[in-house]
């Protein structure tokens, strides 16, 4: 199983990835999931660049074992920046609230 993830801008394609086993994690089913509550982006990092989350899914039965994947969105491309237990059949956003988010990224 594998998944394409693309960025496009004006419908063009600026960056195209096929996941499949990356992350530690099968990537059979993927989503763009909230960062914190109806967020979808937003710098967490404090590098002035926003990122984003997919919530990746395995078809598998244990959905606490899934991840997301939080990607930073720069220029013309997405960069991995951190992985993190999430159980998205049952959560509404990887992080509970904003100040979760950024105390993980250390950003006051």
């Amino acid at each position: 199983m594998h998944m394409r993830v693309f960025l496009r801008k004006k419908g063009v394609v600026l960056w195209d990835v096929t996941y499949n086993g990356e992350f530690d994690t099968l990537w059979a089913d993927a989503h763009f999931h909230p960062l914190y509550k109806e967020e979808f982006s937003s710098d967490l990092n404090g590098d002035s660049y926003p990122e984003i989350a997919i919530a990746v899914w395995h078809g598998g039965h244990a959905m606490e074992l899934c991840r997301a994947v939080i990607f930073t969105v720069k220029d013309d491309r997405l960069i991995p920046l951190k992985t993190r237990q999430n159980n998205y059949e049952f959560s509404r956003s990887v992080f509970k609230n904003k100040v979760q988010a950024e105390s993980e990224f250390k950003i006051k």
